[in-house]
């Protein structure tokens, strides 16, 4: 049997064999056309029938590395290519040859002979073909399905227009044939794209954007969260230390007369607790703000309707009427919701820089107060 017929047979069976449904692109079908694109390409070129049979067998092979991985098949195809072949005791030059074909084919295709120039343009020919658009269809599905690249048609595309912009054949046949088809398809993506642009348009400055919603609603639970971490902070500060205090009165009324000596240290440990116990206070205090809005305050969008400070004290029906106009124009919902954002970090900043100094009233003050005491202890 011949080399060419036995690498048919094998590259056929493991591609059935191990390829899923998913691989709705680079399939045996997409092998068998890109076989017989080298072969027409190559009638068109002065190959010798050894160029011939290595381009051939490039063609058959460059794709079997779907069968390990998606990205970086070129690799394991080339490994697929060697191995066989070596059993085949095929000749090394060939088999040198048939993986640097293999290895062109990686986008961006960069061909070092003629041959394998050949086969990157025959990998590619659906470009300048008829049936482009349906193959790029099985291409865009072939992404979702392996790779969760989850991408819009406008944006599959803008996408395939990009790469089309940047690619060019290598071939005569390619420059001559493939590019005059591949520019018409071009112009067609372009058309489309072009005509589905002027369709959204009118309403593309209406559509909020889910991500900028997401973004939003992140930061907002964050803001909540490092809230809710700055009171618990402080609360820990107010129960430690108004149980020293409770100790310390507990312990000095019972024996004052004893520890007269101590009652400085003990005096400067109360003074530490209770300062640190203000400024925890202080951290967690609420601040509600009485500001007071008319209709024409929020037609003039100088309202922020989503801090309930700004609102508790007005007519439900101006709130239902504020609320209807923000969410009719989301620049003013989107300004209001970063303004909102905005203050909320500024209350942030005010809790962390209290809480800040509570501690360091407390670490400061515990450490002299201790060395007070050891002082009037031990001299």
């Amino acid at each position: 049997m011949k080399l060419l017929k036995k690498v048919e047979i094998y590259v056929r069976k493991i591609l059935e064999d191990n390829l899923s449904k998913e691989h709705c692109y680079h399939n045996i079908l997409h092998t068998e056309e890109v076989v017989n694109f080298c072969k027409k390409i190559s009638k068109e070129t002065n190959l010798s029938k050894k160029e011939e049979e290595i381009l051939i067998l490039s063609a058959w092979f460059h794709d079997t590395g779907f069968t390990k991985t998606y990205k970086g098949h070129e690799e394991e195809s080339q490994k697929i290519a060697q191995e066989f072949l070596t059993n085949e005791n095929v000749d090394s030059f060939i088999i040198k040859s048939v993986l640097i074909c293999i290895e062109s084919t990686k986008v961006p295709q960069n061909p070092q002979i003629e041959i394998s120039k050949i086969l990157c343009d025959a990998d590619l020919f659906h470009l300048g073909n008829d049936n482009f658009l349906e193959r790029s269809k099985f291409l865009r599905k072939e992404w979702d399905n392996i790779l969760n690249i989850k991408l819009s048609k406008s944006d599959y595309f803008i996408n395939t227009c990009n790469f089309m912009e940047e690619h060019y054949f290598h071939t005569e046949f390619g420059k001559t044939i493939l590019k005059k088809k591949k520019e018409e398809n071009l112009i067609k993506l372009k058309n489309w794209l072009d005509k589905n642009k002027t369709n959204k348009k009118t309403n593309k400055e209406n559509i909020p954007n889910r991500g900028i919603e997401t973004m939003f609603r992140n930061l907002g639970r964050n803001q909540v969260h490092m809230s809710a971490i700055a009171d618990n902070k402080a609360n820990i500060m107010i129960s430690v230390n108004a149980i020293i205090i409770s100790v310390i009165l507990t312990f000095f009324a019972n024996k004052k007369e004893e520890n007269y000596y101590l009652i400085i240290p003990t005096i400067m440990m109360v003074i530490t607790n209770l300062t640190t116990i203000i400024f925890a206070v202080l951290a967690t205090r609420p601040e509600v703000t009485n500001e007071k809005f008319t209709k024409k305050d929020i037609l003039n969008k100088k309202v922020n309707l989503l801090f309930f400070g700004n609102f508790y004290k007005i007519e439900l029906d101006i709130y239902l009427f504020g609320m209807k106009e923000m969410m009719k124009d989301y620049n003013y919902l989107y300004d209001t919701l970063i303004k909102d954002q905005f203050f909320l970090g500024k209350v942030l900043r005010k809790k962390y820089k209290l809480l800040r100094i509570t501690y360091n009233i407390f670490m400061y003050g515990l450490i002299i107060s201790v060395i007070t005491f050891a002082i009037f202890l031990f001299f």
